[in-house]
């Protein structure tokens, strides 16, 4: 049997006033749980932060004795870039050739000197496309750096990961 709703022709705004203050002490019980659960994770994530500052401070220092290693020896990253163990690999990635701009204004004054519209766009503003041809044709940009070549990188394996995590 359908559910007969209430005739909205028959209410008053003194309903309609009820109503709204039923919506407004829902909503501030909805505020106050979702408030009491977002204490709840802070706090959580608080004390992890605090019962994890000694790996991360560890992985830290490895991370960076990991890197050394494979920028001191590039002879052993070249077939394969990359050495594969029961945990994870590391060595060397490609990096895509990238326009990294650290001065904007001294590149937008440096297109603007030299006529080099291609590096500017709209309301000035640096086009990268533009200045990374400029950088691939061997110009000096001020502000401005092509970065490429390789990257030192590892990634640890999931499914070791989450094995090693039960």
């Amino acid at each position: 049997m359908p559910t007969q709703l209430a005739d909205p022709r028959t209410m008053t705004a003194e309903d309609a006033d009820a109503i709204l203050e039923e919506i407004a002490h829902a909503s501030v019980r909805i505020a106050r749980a979702e408030a009491r659960r977002e204490a709840q994770i802070n706090r959580a994530k608080t004390a992890c932060e605090a019962e994890t500052a000694e790996d991360r401070g560890h992985i830290s220092t490895l991370e960076g004795r990991l890197t050394t290693f494979i920028l001191t020896h590039p002879g052993d990253f070249t077939r394969p870039r990359m050495r594969r163990t029961p945990f994870g690999k590391y060595g060397y990635r490609k990096a895509t050739g990238k326009a990294h701009i650290q001065d904007k204004a001294a590149v937008l004054q440096w297109a603007g000197e030299n006529g080099y519209t291609d590096c500017i766009v709209d309301k000035p503003a640096v086009d990268k496309a533009g200045v990374l041809k400029r950088l691939r044709r061997g110009e000096d940009v001020p502000g401005a750096e092509l970065r490429g070549g390789d990257l030192a990188e590892y990634r640890l394996d999931r499914a070791v990961m989450e094995e090693l995590a039960k």
